[in-house]
């Protein structure tokens, strides 16, 4: 086993298959340092087994982990619904957000880095250095390539929740105050869908409360928070700036983020170019 992995959630539609081929032929003809890590894509047991042999063949240090998307035991099915009877995003996604968030770690503890990788996820230039071993000899325990704006409807009660955890328990803030405008969250967000994670990090006392708070309100499945803001809050509580590097020196696709020559741009909508733009000139964990 390798000390570094590198973990995908595939659906087995054949758009998401599609994208997972390209992710993987991206990552293994651009990151030079490949080699070093195990791939773990993780689906569930509908998943085509013959896609699972197809890849498998081209890729050596690749495996396919079977796993049944669930609440934990903290949940009962009551959580399972929207508050307010929404549906916008259905029960999978709200299992992905999860695994995620907190249920992943307890799957790959043995490493001592994660990255984590969407299907859609694509570096389109090539990595000539060792990504994990860049953040552990500058003393990084966090790695991302971009931040935007969260939708708000997805985000009800989220700020007012780490306000309230802050005040009780009294907690100190590193970049806390980036994230708090007039008591409000102001959707300020690591993009999560590329992430690279200290687990020994995760796995520490602090963490694991903050994320067992964040676990029972049952809110990702209630209110549909997502694990990068989340991923965020807690990164804002428990790390000072200077353990956080942000990668811009590669090209990355992700949805409607894009980062050319080290130019990026977001094709989002409105609010969320406004707030991309304005992160951009102020700066964002450099200040």
């Amino acid at each position: 086993m390798n000390k570094n992995v590198i973990c995908y959630l595939s659906k087995s539609d054949d758009k998401t298959i599609n994208n997972l081929k390209i992710s993987l032929y991206q990552l293994y003809n651009n990151y030079k340092y490949i080699n070093y890590c195990d791939i773990k894509v993780f689906v569930e047991y509908e998943f085509p087994k013959d896609i699972v042999n197809e890849i498998q063949k081209l890729y050596k240090n690749l495996s396919f982990e079977f796993i049944e998307l669930k609440c934990s035991d903290y949940f009962d099915n009551k959580m399972l619904e929207f508050e307010d009877g929404r549906d916008e995003f259905k029960i999978g996604y709200r299992h992905m957000c999860q695994l995620f968030f907190s249920e992943i770690f307890s799957i790959i503890k043995d490493y001592e880095w994660y990255m984590r990788l969407d299907t859609d996820s694509f570096i389109e230039s090539n990595i000539n250095y060792d990504l994990f071993d860049y953040l552990s000899q500058h003393n990084k325990v966090y790695g991302y390539t971009a931040e935007l704006a969260e939708w708000p409807p997805v985000v009800i009660g989220l700020g007012e929740f780490f306000i309230n955890l802050v005040r009780k328990h009294n907690l100190n803030k590193t970049f806390f105050d980036k994230l708090i405008e007039n008591d409000r969250y102001n959707l300020r967000q690591i993009y999560n869908n590329f992430e690279i994670i200290k687990v020994s990090y995760i796995q520490s006392e602090f963490v694991r409360f903050l994320i067992k708070e964040v676990n029972k309100t049952g809110n990702i499945y209630k209110k549909r928070w997502g694990d990068s803001p989340l991923r965020t809050f807690i990164l804002s509580l428990t790390v000072d700036n200077s353990k956080i590097h942000k990668f811009n020196d590669f090209d990355y696709i992700h949805d409607a983020y894009i980062r050319k020559n080290g130019i990026e741009v977001c094709t989002y909508t409105s609010y969320q170019q406004d707030l991309f733009q304005q992160w951009k000139k102020e700066g964002w964990l450099d200040k």
